[in-house]
């Protein structure tokens, strides 16, 4: 007797042969859902926005950004409403947000490049004093830069009036509005210290609109404003690419080649010297899970720990992983996505997964080394949903469940592939999957009309003496067509909404068998056999 039947539906194993499947897996499962263990058909997506000639998306709330560049993007403090962007240019941005209109700004503030012409002065007596002065820039957003060279000393009295002439000119996309002007004093000394020190500091003697001016100094002593706190402020690097925010913190980070660049928390514009760290590869992507920042590089992955009280480079704890497993999907820009558990990326021999201390090859059960070379593996583009991987490539466009933890469903499912093959994809914040097409931003799962699947079955053997000639078929709301298949050829069958028995024509005994269903029918359970009598036993 002929004994196979399916009550549970599974996902695909492509680095197994048809003979070699565990019961309820499949040969093919394309565009089928199997969050029951049963057949389902999803949904077609719903178009959300119409966009054109984009290649990246970012969703800030319920709002859709478009670029049209291989870009990063991160956000910062949640009441900050502005974006940090890498790759748009040739130089990190910041970009203010207004609806669906962005306003584009370098990051950072630069440092004026020569001091302030000073009208020299020489005054010789018992009251004179030596000072000098020293410009910063201020930005749209009341950032200040490092200061700039002193200026030549002059020797003055106090109340002295001096003249200061100012004259620059910034590259516009700094959006520079202000200058603040300071001036060398040091600390009044009664003569009853211990020790004879010299506290020397520089402090505001005021504030001018714009780049150009001529002003004249007669703050006394008495007047002087605050001291300068920016002299370690730094503008990110002109190529930095990578941009991440680590969560947990208000620091970015960022990258140029083989340097890894930390901000100041709570200053987005200031990447001082003292943060700035070199690996031994070249860093290729970034993502961070928590206080952790993960790094994929051409060479080994590191993980790093970048912690709110840190504020140089010895006090973060770096990680370089034990084998070396490059990044090869560099190209597209989204060869890697995080996930609560780590970062995924994609390497020439699979799926990597960092997490913790531990880095793993996720796709070894599913696909052997050679199978993943065939799939193009350069071109994938990457994102996580609701337990999953989706990944796209050239070749291929498959999901992935990893999380069976949280999403207790995930056995069932897998590995399906799906006919989409979206440039871009982002998760939202409510955890709706967006996808990228060429003529706008689309809502994975959630359109009004079904999509039809397909689902194959393992091979099915039929003993010496057999031949399958019934299939017993469930289906609900929809009906579906079922054809049984084997070497000496097909038989096509529709099956009704219910629990149908219907007879298949003979297609040979001790043959191979797969039975394929389509449709947009949920199927709950298939029994197969060799006659009417077989059936009535099941």
């Amino acid at each position: 007797m002929l004994d196979w039947n399916q009550y549970e539906f599974f996902g695909i194993l492509p680095r197994l042969r048809g003979k070699q499947l565990p019961r309820g897996y499949a040969t093919v499962a394309h565009n089928v859902d199997l969050t029951h263990g049963t057949l389902l058909p999803f949904r077609e997506p719903l178009k959300v926005k119409e966009l054109n000639n984009a290649i990246r998306l970012y969703v800030r709330g319920c709002d859709i950004y478009a670029f049209d560049k291989c870009v990063e993007v991160a956000e910062w403090l949640p009441d900050c409403p502005r974006l940090f962007v890498t790759g748009r240019v040739g130089y990190p941005e910041t970009v203010e947000l207004n609806g669906d209109n962005m306003t584009f700004r370098r990051l950072g503030v630069m440092q004026p490049l020569t001091p302030p012409d000073v009208q020299p002065i020489y005054i010789n007596t018992e009251k004179s004093r030596s000072v000098a002065y020293v410009v910063t820039f201020i930005n749209y957003f009341g950032e200040e830069s490092a200061p700039s060279l002193p200026s030549i000393d002059i020797s003055i009295e106090d109340g002295t009036a001096v003249g200061i002439s100012l004259d620059y000119n910034p590259p516009l996309e700094y959006d520079i509005k202000s200058m603040r002007i300071y001036r060398r004093e040091t600390g009044f000394r009664t003569g009853a210290e211990k020790e004879q020190e010299m506290v020397t500091n520089w402090f505001l003697i005021g504030e001018v609109r714009g780049t150009n001016a001529f002003i004249t100094d007669t703050v006394t002593i008495a007047e002087v404003g605050y001291g300068l706190t920016t002299q370690e402020v730094r503008e990110p690097p002109r190529n930095m690419r990578n941009i991440t925010n680590i969560e947990e913190t208000a620091i970015l980070a960022g990258s140029v080649a083989n340097k890894l660049y930390f901000s100041q928390n709570l200053q987005s514009y200031n990447f001082p010297l003292s943060q700035e760290m070199t690996l031994d590869d070249s860093i290729v992507a970034m993502q961070s899970v928590g206080n952790t920042l993960y790094v994929a590089t051409d060479g080994y992955p590191y993980q790093v720990v970048g912690d709110v009280g840190c504020d140089s480079r010895e006090c973060r704890q770096v990680n370089k992983y034990d084998i070396p497993m490059p990044m090869i999907a560099c190209h597209t820009g989204k060869g890697s996505t995080k996930t609560p558990f780590g970062m995924v990326y994609v390497s020439a021999d699979g799926l990597v997964l960092l997490s913790g201390n531990t880095q793993r090859v996720i796709t070894t059960d599913v696909f052997s080394a050679d199978d993943w070379r065939r799939l193009a593996p350069h071109t994938m583009r990457l994102a996580f949903h609701k337990g999953a991987i989706y990944c796209v490539s050239e070749v291929i466009s498959f999901i992935l469940w990893l999380d069976s933890e949280t999403y207790q469903d995930s056995k069932h499912k897998r590995l399906v592939t799906i006919e989409d093959e979206p440039i871009d994809m982002v998760e939202t914040r409510q955890g709706e999957l967006l996808l990228l097409l060429e003529d706008g931003a689309y809502q994975w799962n959630a359109g009004s009309t079904w999509r039809p699947y397909k689902w194959v079955s393992g091979d099915i053997d039929s003993p010496f003496l057999y031949s399958i000639t019934r299939i017993r078929l469930k289906t609900n709301e929809f009906g579906v067509r079922c054809n049984l298949q084997s070497s000496i050829g097909e038989v096509v069958r529709d099956f009704p909404v219910g629990d149908n028995i219907l007879p298949f024509s003979r297609l040979g005994r001790h043959k191979v068998y797969n039975i394929e269903i389509t449709g947009i029918g949920e199927v709950t359970e298939i029994d197969v056999g060799v006659s009417q009598l077989d059936m009535a036993s099941k």
